[in-house]
Formats: C-alpha cells, structure tokens, sequence
C-alpha cells in the first residue's frame, strides 16, 4: 500500500480503499483487465458487422470505480495527466461534461496502480514539457538553413546533443 500513495490523486484512505477492493493484484495478468474488473470501461454491443459502445459497464466493485474517478479528480492536476485531461475536456466541450475525460484518466490511473501494484516501483512518470515537439522542431529547421550543426536542446534539465 505505500507504493500506492505515490501515485497522484491517492491518499492513505483511497490507497487503503484500492488495496481493500483489490485483493490479489497477481489474477490479474495485464492492466486492460484491471480497467475491465473495475468496470471502467464502456459496454459493448456487437451484432454482426454493426458495433455500438455504450456507457460505462460498471461490472466490479462499487468503491473500487468511485475511489478511481475520485482520485482522477485530483489527478487531472497532475502533471503526469494534466494534458491528457485539458485535451480530451476541450475536444467533448460542453457536449459531454468534464466527466467523460475524468473517466479516461481514472482509466489511466488504474493502469499505473496495476504497474505500482505488480513491479513494486513508486510512481515516476516521464513527463516531456508541452513545447518538447516544437523545440525539437526548431533545432532541425535551424540545423537545416545551413548554420551550425550541433545545437544543444535542454530538456527537463539536461542537454541533450543533436547532430
């Protein structure tokens, strides 16, 4: 259960609750299937060549799914799913709520409490800066008008060298 408190959005009351609803991580062989379990996912309707997804199936424990969208709250904050949140939120707008995309981050964050649970690691995600793509795009064209070469590209803190 401490490795589980490193993750954002969990405290020690969720973490216990997680590791209470829980059980035995190791029957679960992949974290799709701790997604499926918590009943995060959506329903399936499949007939023939047609295929409609629904809301959330809300198979599994009850307190399990709430403590997922609860933490997913405070996760959104995170720098980790900070993105991934405001992005989905702005593409659904008003049409659908911020709670489809608090959702998919409960969805992410029961695949890292998988990952903490089974590889008994702390949560360290690799975070890029938001600009990362962009720098990296300026560094080529730069390398490309013919002036120098090597140019240094400083990323979370350290050089990095590209020829």
């Amino acid at each position: 259960m401490p490795l589980l408190i490193t993750a954002p959005g969990l405290g020690w009351v969720l973490a216990d609750t997680v590791a209470a609803e829980l059980g035995e991580i190791e029957r679960l062989s992949s974290p799709r299937k701790l997604v499926r379990d918590s009943g995060l996912c959506p329903r399936v309707y499949q007939s023939g060549g047609k295929d409609h997804r629904g809301s959330r199936s809300k198979n599994g424990p009850e307190y399990l799914r709430w403590v997922l969208i609860e933490a997913a709250t405070d996760a959104g904050r995170h720098a980790a799913y900070r993105d991934r949140y405001q992005r989905t939120a702005a593409r659904l707008g008003r049409q659908r709520n911020k709670k489809v995309a608090r959702v998919e981050v409960a969805r992410k964050l029961a695949d890292a409490i998988w990952h903490l649970s089974t590889k008994g690691e702390p949560f360290a995600p690799h975070i890029e800066p938001a600009n990362a793509k962009k720098m990296a795009a300026r560094v080529f064209t730069f390398a490309r008008t013919g002036r120098p070469r090597v140019c240094a590209l400083v990323l979370r803190g350290s050089s990095t060298e590209m020829a």
